[in-house]
């Protein structure tokens, strides 16, 4: 798995919250891929949302809405949309692989978890009347009877969700309130168990060279260091497979360092061209990815991260920029593009004589 790749394209997430209530951001997708996750610490008692989506073929009251949750208790879980909503809505809950878990198709319904078979991350799912998921292009549950909680049991019950039926066209609209009970905000999957040391030196040949030093990480796993500008809080939920938090701002850079030894130690230098007019002054913080299997099979990225720390990259020394380099801008030094340093070359009759 490319997690750098992946960590890449997480743009857009917010800040965890701490606040009790969701309330959904843009549209909430509608399979388990594109499923919002609700951000925050503590119990989820709330998510608030619109059955409103105008690019439905069908008409913005066929709009359908996901939400992976983490439920806690089962014995006392609970959701329900009884006072949330004047709409006609219905409720289904799938388990980690999307296969149905239980529904209830009754207006304004309520689920609980008397099918729930453990605490764990499950995807919660609204919709309006006859608007029903499918497995295969099979119903997941029969449209019958209303009002009443029930397993899978479609003939698409074995299978996971991937589609939604529904052939009425709808035009009606409006809000809903999902009201909870035994549920929390996913945990987070990243702790703080490693230590990183900076050490900025000479590196010869116009080069400044920056040694990171990441020690006490996860043994055998892969190591990324993050650099920014800003201490801050970036927080990367990643669905089922858990969340990264790291104690620098955005925007930054996160690049893969290698594989950590037995100890969970690994050490990288980068030499950095010494090209800058002005001291950069600059953020890091360590971490490092495992892969595994938690209990049921479920597959589960873990995070160890280290504390940030702060570093200063110099300036290029007064007079170095006219020496060397600048005194080959007319000689042999015109047909290349850098000196040894990295640094491009000013073409000839442009640069500072």
């Amino acid at each position: 798995m490319r997690v750098h790749l992946l960590l890449a394209s997480l743009v857009g997430v917010g800040p965890v919250l701490t606040a009790q209530t969701w309330s959904e951001v843009g549209d909430a997708g509608h399979l388990p891929a594109a499923a919002q996750t609700p951000e925050g610490r503590g119990a989820l008692t709330r998510i608030d949302g619109t059955i409103d989506d105008p690019t439905d073929a069908r008409g913005p009251g066929n709009d359908r809405d996901m939400y992976l949750i983490h439920i806690t208790d089962p014995a006392n879980f609970r959701a329900t949309t009884s006072g949330g909503t004047t709409l006609e809505t219905q409720l289904f809950l799938f388990d980690p692989a999307g296969r149905g878990v239980t529904a209830n198709s009754g207006s304004r319904a309520s689920i609980t978890g008397q099918f729930v078979p453990a605490p764990g991350l499950y995807y919660l799912a609204i919709s309006t009347h006859d608007r029903d998921p499918t497995g295969f292009g099979f119903e997941i549950w029969f449209d019958t009877p209303f009002g009443v909680e029930r397993r899978a049991d479609g003939p698409g019950a074995i299978h996971p969700v991937d589609g939604w039926n529904g052939l009425a066209v709808s035009s009606v609209t409006g809000t809903y309130s999902i009201f909870l009970t035994g549920v929390e905000f996913l945990p987070s999957t990243s702790s703080a168990c490693a230590d990183l040391g900076v050490t900025v030196a000479d590196g010869g040949h116009g080069a400044t060279k920056v040694t990171f030093a990441l020690t006490g990480a996860e043994p055998h796993a892969l190591a990324f260091l993050a650099l920014g500008p800003k201490e801050g809080t970036s927080t990367f939920r990643l669905g089922c497979l858990g969340s990264l938090e790291l104690g620098l701002a955005r925007p930054f850079l996160a690049h893969a360092i290698g594989r950590t030894d037995a100890h969970g130690d690994l050490t990288r230098r980068l030499p950095v061209p010494r090209c800058l007019k002005h001291p950069l002054e600059l953020y890091a913080q360590g971490f490092s990815v495992r892969f595994e299997f938690q209990d049921r099979g479920k597959p589960e990225l873990s995070f160890c991260t280290s504390d940030v720390v702060a570093f200063e990259i110099a300036a290029e020394p007064p007079g170095k920029g006219s020496g060397k380099g600048a005194g080959k801008g007319a000689g042999k030094g015109a047909g290349k593009g850098a000196d040894k340093s990295g640094c491009k070359a000013q073409k000839p009759g442009r640069g500072r004589h």
